[in-house]
């Protein structure tokens, strides 16, 4: 529900800059995120109101390399990937290579210092107002990317910390709009990270609750390989 507060006037608002690096500084601070090169995280998903639960593997290193696996038992497995430059998906209906705004928003992703670089990811970055949900009043901030989709990210202002992002994904079902809630911040490594997120999309909500955040480990390299058939769809590109 927006509140009287959204319509406080421009000038009593802090400026967009000041939130992101309150939420920087409050999350543990920029030398505490630069010291990470790798993450290695573990957790479960399970979509709200169906009978239906999986496991969650999320490898993401310096510089822009991720690999995910959700495992959904009677559905199937999803990997997705970004080896630098080739982002990709593999499911039960084959392998893909992902393009466009697509490609850019898995680019993103996979940059474990996105949020330190966010000035250089973004063009414009803006405050739309406050509004409230539930007990917390949040600062609205608008965030146009270099390439990618333009995300509204929403602040704590008691807090500080980001609450929640809304952004309208490229997917090969088209233009999805998609709402991810960050909750249950706990230390890793001297950062605050969200584990408990909750998903909107499509009509379907899900929840992710992460049970294992490790930082700066031993990851093997090969969990960033593509796979042989995506392998098989770069040798096809012109």
């Amino acid at each position: 529900m927006v509140t009287a507060a959204a319509c406080m006037a421009a000038d009593e608002l802090p400026k967009a800059e000041e939130i992101i690096e309150r939420a920087l500084e409050v999350m543990g601070g920029r030398a505490a995120m630069e010291r990470i090169r790798n993450q290695a995280i573990s957790g479960t998903i399970e979509f709200t109101g169906k009978d239906l639960r999986g496991e969650l593997l999320l490898y993401k290193a310096l510089p822009n390399l991720l690999y995910s696996r959700v495992n959904l038992p009677g559905v199937g497995v999803i990997e997705e990937g970004v080896d630098g430059k080739v982002a990709w998906q593999k499911n039960l209906q084959g392998a893909r290579i992902k393009e466009g705004q697509e490609r850019a928003q898995a680019l993103l992703s996979a940059d474990v210092h996105a949020e330190l670089n966010w000035r250089e990811r973004y063009s414009k970055v803006e405050v739309a107002g406050v509004e409230t949900s539930g007990d917390q009043t949040l600062y609205k901030v608008v965030l146009t990317p270099k390439e990618g989709p333009v995300q509204t990210r929403y602040y704590d202002q008691k807090t500080g910390l980001p609450a929640k992002v809304v952004m309208v994904m490229q997917t090969p079902a088209g233009e999805v709009s998609v709402e991810v809630a960050m909750s249950d911040f706990r230390d890793a490594a001297g950062v605050l990270a969200p584990h408990t997120l909750t998903q909107k999309a499509m009509g379907q909500e899900f929840v992710i609750r992460i049970t294992s955040v490790k930082v700066n480990t031993e990851i093997d390299p090969a969990r960033f390989a593509l796979p042989d058939e995506v392998k098989a769809l770069v040798v096809k590109q012109p």
